[in-house]
């Protein structure tokens, strides 16, 4: 039988800041797959969708916020 020692040590995880974070939106009405692509502010997503709405008539958008995070002991 081995035997197995597990030492526990406490972790916190924190936004790193330097790193940026990207916004994205997409059009989520049935056979449409348009998206704005990875954009550096939430306003050019966000003006995106606007945009399309007026164009397509489409009115219901998926918005997705990418960021990073750092793990220190």
């Amino acid at each position: 039988m081995t035997r197995s020692v597990f030492r526990y040590e406490p972790h916190t995880i924190r936004t790193d800041t330097s790193a940026g974070a990207t916004w994205e939106a997409a059009c989520v009405t049935a056979d449409c797959h348009e998206e704005s692509g990875p954009q550096t502010d939430n306003e050019a997503a966000d003006m995106w969708a606007l945009r399309h709405a007026g164009r397509t008539g489409h009115m219901r958008f998926r918005r997705t916020v990418t960021g990073f995070a750092d793990v220190t002991r």
